[in-house]
């Protein structure tokens, strides 16, 4: 029987001004289907999760790309996850791991390794050592693999690890040149020369030319030592994207929509003054929607016909409540959900005092205000759903909220 991965994206924008606000998935080839993953909330950076359904795929090693795109739609380089596919339908009892062998850079097959000895087990910790005498100097991959009672061998692990003959090193000898290179490597002495300071460790900034076209690149570096030897090299994949000047258009339309969007367009159209910037009294009825928490998002569309990402607003709408009702009518609690600071107007009406719950009741905090405007830090606060009580002249208000 196939399973159903999940997978868990955290993306962050570094370069540029938009948000991220969607992002895809493809397997195994970078020109196969792209599968779009759903980005409930755009910002500058994102967290979601996503499950990908693996029946279709063959039984063996695959690998998972995703990436994430911003409003201007400049595409992230992609990340990268190998993941086994495996019929488990016949694997129900677990067996002991009774072998295990190792092997560097030519695999010789199963069983045909370097045994290792271990203590057979549903778990394994060894320590081994490996005899490097007949290896030639130089970069090697070592190969560890184990077998189960039932004869099955598992993927092997590698790691890759250098072989130098250190006979005559027994001074250590200063860093005294580097060199840099992208993408292709010119070999060595070949390369752009960094300025250093010589020594047995060096720290430099580094400035590369801008003349580099638009797309992924890779940044090699390396260094060299009074003998003469140069070490191996240091990569890292950048992205070179020319971000055009915006030219400012004025916004010329807005539209609001409940909980599920309709698409650009298809909302509730909102009556505006035409301009560079909106400043709007907005009078948007509730009727309809059921006595719950509720999502208001509201976006606004320039000249050019392109779209603002939305702004979003959680409220409730409860039965009427007197008193208590005023208090929703002439309070205001932003941003939801809040990161770093969370604000509560209560206009004219003095706040007295404001409380924190968590959802099981128990008081996280507690303020004594005597203003009617009051900010709350939240950054230290763990993620999650919370009760805040606002005590004001008027009454009590108690509403959720959302820390992230």
């Amino acid at each position: 029987m196939k399973t159903l991965y999940t997978f868990l994206l955290c993306w962050m924008t570094s370069i540029g001004f938009a948000q991220i606000d969607r992002a895809e998935y493809f397997i195994d080839d970078i020109g196969n289907t792209h599968f779009p993953i759903t980005i409930n909330s755009p910002g500058n950076s994102v967290s979601e999760s996503f499950s990908i359904d693996t029946t279709p795929l063959s039984n063996g090693i695959h690998t998972l790309y995703v990436r994430a795109a911003d409003a201007s739609d400049a595409w992230s380089l992609y990340y990268k996850q190998t993941f086994l596919v495996h019929d488990f339908t016949n694997s129900t009892v677990a067996t002991q791991i009774n072998k295990a062998e190792y092997f560097i850079d030519s695999d010789p097959g199963t069983g045909n390794g370097t045994s290792i000895a271990i203590t057979p087990g549903f778990g394994l910790t060894e320590a081994f050592s490996i005899d490097t005498t007949p290896l030639s100097n130089g970069i090697h991959t070592l190969y560890v693999r184990t077998k189960d009672e039932d004869d099955r061998w598992s993927l092997y692990f590698k790691h890759t690890f250098l072989v130098h003959d250190f006979t005559d090193s027994t001074t250590p000898s200063q860093i005294i040149a580097a060199e840099y290179f992208i993408d292709t490597d010119l070999g060595t002495d070949n390369g752009s020369a960094i300025a250093i300071t010589p020594g047995f460790s060096v720290s430099e900034s580094l400035a590369i030319p801008a003349a580099i076209s638009d797309g992924i690149h890779t940044l090699y570096i390396r260094t060299k030592d009074a003998d003469d030897r140069w070490s191996l090299y240091f990569k890292q994949t950048f992205l070179v994207h020319t971000f055009m000047s915006p030219v400012q258009t004025q916004i010329n339309k807005a539209e609001y929509f409940f909980d599920t969007d309709p698409g650009v367009g298809m909302g509730q159209e909102i009556s505006i003054t035409p301009g560079f910037d909106l400043n709007e009294n907005l009078a948007i009825p509730s009727g309809g929607l059921s006595e719950d928490f509720h999502h208001l998002y509201i976006r606004v569309r320039d000249e050019n016909g392109v779209w603002s990402l939305y702004e979003v607003i959680e409220f409730e709408v409860t039965a009427p409540l007197g008193v208590d009702d005023n208090l929703y009518l002439l309070s205001k609690v932003y941003p939801v959900p809040a990161s770093d600071e969370l604000t509560i107007d209560s206009h004219s009406n003095t706040i007295e005092s404001v409380k924190l719950y968590d959802l099981n009741g128990k008081e996280i905090n507690t303020f004594d205000v005597h203003t009617s405007l009051f900010k709350i830090d939240v950054s230290p606060y763990a993620k999650g759903i919370y009760i805040l009580q606002v005590k004001t002249e008027k009454g009590l208000l108690k509403k959720k909220i959302i820390i992230e």
